[in-house]
């Protein structure tokens, strides 16, 4: 899983031209993904940042410290949102 993982994000780094990679959620709290992606950003001399491992946490955590701000200034979603599994991103 995390050669695959690792393969993937610079694959798509070289396709976008991205300029260096940050990692986070849970997944950056993984030692191995930590080191292949390091190695991987050494021989492609493209910086790569990691939280420290105390902030690597799950998703829902990010999204509940997104979320507080809108929540304390009643800024709610319209009761008629819905999911869209389709969703294309970029």
């Amino acid at each position: 899983m995390v050669k695959n993982l690792a393969r993937q994000t610079f694959a798509a780094a070289e396709h976008f031209g991205a300029r260096g990679i940050l990692v986070s959620g849970g997944v950056a709290a993984n030692r191995l993904l930590r080191e292949r992606m390091s190695a991987l950003a050494g021989a492609a001399s493209l910086p790569i940042a990691f939280p420290t491992v105390a902030f690597s946490t799950d998703n829902a955590a990010m999204i509940a410290a997104a979320a507080w701000p809108k929540l304390l200034a009643r800024d709610f979603a319209s009761e008629t949102l819905e999911a869209t599994p389709q969703l294309r991103l970029g």
